[in-house]
C-alpha cells in the first residue's frame, strides 16, 4: 500500500492521504494495514464500520491489543491465522498472545503449525521454545535453542533468544548463566519494548526464586516501562506477574500499569 511506504520514508502527510483513500472503499489489507499505521504514528485508524467487513481478522487483532481487551485480541489472531495458515505474522502474534495470557498449550501448537509453514523462523522457534519451558519440556525448548542463529539477525531477535534462554536457565536452576543471558538481552535489543518486556521477565524469574535481586531486576523493568509509549505500556500489562493481586511483585508496579 502507498500509505505504507511514505509512512517508512517519512511523509506523514501523504501517508495519512494515501490511507483516508484505502478506507473509502477498503479491502480487508487495506483495513490491516491502516490498523498496523494507527499503532505507529499520528494516523487515524479504522472505524467500526471498517472492522465489521469481512475478514478483517488482522486489523480486529491489533485494534483489541490496542484497548487491552486480551481475549478478544487472542480470538481473532486465531481467525486471522485460520484465514492466512501460511503467514508467519499472524502465527507469530497469536502464539504471543497466547503465552502472555498463560495459555501455553496454544501457543506452542500455534508456534508449532507457524514453523510447519515457515521452517526456521526466528520469532515462531523462540515462542515455541518460550511455551516449552512453561509447560517444563526443557529438552525440546533447549534442542530449539541450540540450534545456529543466522548471522544476519537482526538485534531484537536476537535479544528475545537470549532471554528465552535466559529464563531456561533460570528454570533449571543455573541462575548465574540465567541473568548473564537476560543482561544480554536487555542491553543487547535496540527496541525499547523488546528491552522492557526482557527486563520484566527477568523480574519476575527473580521474583519466583524469591531472590535478593528481584527489587533491583524490578527498578530497572520500571525504568524501561517508562520509555514505551501508551499502547506499548498497556500490552505490557499482560506479562505482570502471574499468582495474582496478592502476589508481592505487584506491588513493585505502578498503579496505573495494572488498569
Amino acid at each position: 500500500m502507498l500509505g505504507t511506504l511514505e509512512l517508512a520514508a517519512g511523509k506523514l502527510k501523504a501517508a495519512k492521504r494515501f490511507f483516508a483513500a484505502a478506507l473509502r472503499d477498503p479491502t480487508d489489507n487495506a483495513v490491516a494495514q491502516v490498523g498496523w499505521a494507527s499503532l505507529r504514528a499520528p494516523v487515524p485508524g479504522p472505524s467500526e464500520q471498517h472492522l465489521a467487513l469481512p475478514f478483517t481478522y488482522e486489523a480486529r487483532a491489533r485494534a483489541f491489543t490496542q484497548s487491552r481487551e486480551w481475549d478478544a485480541a487472542l480470538n481473532q489472531g486465531l481467525l486471522w491465522l485460520a484465514d492466512e495458515p501460511f503467514s508467519s505474522v499472524a502465527a507469530e502474534f497469536a502464539s504471543y498472545m497466547a503465552a502472555a495470557l498463560r495459555r501455553f498449550e496454544d501457543s506452542a501448537a500455534v508456534s508449532a503449525a507457524g514453523l510447519h509453514s515457515n521452517p526456521g523462523h526466528p520469532g515462531l522457534a523462540n515462542n515455541l521454545a518460550f511455551a516449552l519451558i512453561h509447560l517444563k519440556r526443557f529438552d525440546e525448548a533447549a534442542s530449539l535453542l541450540a540450534r545456529p542463529i543466522p548471522p544476519n539477525l537482526d538485534a531484537n531477535r536476537r535479544a528475545a533468544l537470549s532471554a528465552t534462554r535466559g529464563l531456561l536457565a533460570m528454570r533449571q536452576g543455573l541462575h548465574e548463566e540465567g541473568r548473564r543471558l537476560y543482561e544480554i538481552a536487555v542491553d543487547g535489543a535496540t527496541s525499547a519494548p523488546v528491552q522492557a518486556l526482557a527486563a520484566l521477565n527477568w523480574a519476575r524469574e527473580e521474583e519466583r526464586i524469591s531472590d535478593s535481586q528481584a527489587t533491583r531486576a524490578f527498578q530497572r523493568a520500571l525504568e524501561l516501562l517508562s520509555k514505551l509509549d501508551p499502547v506499548a505500556r498497556g500490552e505490557m500489562t499482560l506479562w505482570m506477574p502471574e499468582a495474582g493481586p496478592d502476589d508481592p511483585a505487584r506491588d513493585r508496579l505502578p498503579p496505573q500499569r495494572l488498569a
